[in-house]
């Protein structure tokens, strides 16, 4: 079994000029759009299994996990990802 932990970091604390929004919600050009996803890359190979996302300080959104290999994991998530400490294990 492995787990890891990740910090998220609360809106408005990305670099300067980054913003984040519904496309045409009074975006200025150039606006940065977020994608919610979570990439994890492993740096020893994993055994495949099942990986469960939990959170002890905050609600974790709908997710799907879209790709997962021995080396890596994609994360998708159905809307923004509040601040707070996001656990993923995975279970061979």
């Amino acid at each position: 079994m492995m787990t890891a932990v990740a910090q998220v970091m609360p809106p408005g604390s990305g670099p300067p000029g980054f913003t984040s929004g519904p496309i045409g919600a009074g975006m200025s050009a150039g606006a940065v759009i977020l994608n919610h996803t979570l990439y994890l890359t492993f740096d020893r190979p994993m055994s495949v299994g099942t990986m469960v996302i939990t959170s002890p300080d905050m609600t974790v959104p709908l997710h799907e996990v879209k790709d997962f290999s021995s080396r890596s994991a994609v994360i998708s998530f159905g809307s923004g990802i509040p601040a707070g400490t996001l656990v993923v294990t995975v279970r061979p």
